[in-house]
């Protein structure tokens, strides 16, 4: 058994983890934390830094670092990767 974190792309509807188990199968669960209002750095990519983000007191930055509301978490981004972390470290 594996897993991983699916790519994000268009807007942001959750976080996906695909697992697959021993017989091939696929299976796909979706995360979406609602406590932390700050984006990952993968929703971020390369247009800000979180530093850039948690500064922009104007909110000038947020258009353009993020799609209104609809954004990876940081805290959904590391809830995600631990489920992936767990699974592939229980499959060695």
């Amino acid at each position: 058994m594996n897993s991983k974190i699916l790519p994000l792309k268009g807007k942001y509807y959750g976080t996906r983890v695909v697992i697959i188990d021993d017989d091939d199968n696929d299976f796909e669960i979706t995360l979406w934390g609602q406590d932390d209002y700050e984006p990952s750095d993968r929703e971020l990519s390369g247009v800000c830094t979180i530093e850039e983000w948690r500064k922009d007191e104007a909110g000038t930055i947020y258009g353009e670092c993020v799609d209104s509301g609809h954004f990876e978490s940081r805290s959904t981004y590391r809830m995600a990767k631990t489920i992936v972390d767990l699974i592939n470290g229980a499959s060695k």
